[in-house]
């Protein structure tokens, strides 16, 4: 039997007339269990979309991630 409790949020806002577009997201286990640290590490993102045309966008986005067996 195997279970994971985690905790997700995240948080979108637009600017400038929505030509930008910026985004958090977050990861964590709530329980303490040692698989659940390894299976799933704490993680958290940011990143950043710009419109530069109705066809095209221009992103970027950086990840973060830290565990028991990982950094």
């Amino acid at each position: 039997d195997r279970a994971s409790q985690q905790l997700l949020a995240g948080a979108r806002q637009r600017l400038y007339g929505d030509r930008l577009e910026l985004h958090a997201q977050g990861e964590t286990n709530v329980s303490d269990s040692e698989a659940n640290a390894t299976d799933y590490p704490h993680r958290f993102r940011v990143g950043a979309d710009y419109r530069l045309t109705a066809r095209t966008k221009l992103f970027g986005e950086q990840e973060w991630a830290w565990g028991d067996d990982q950094d």
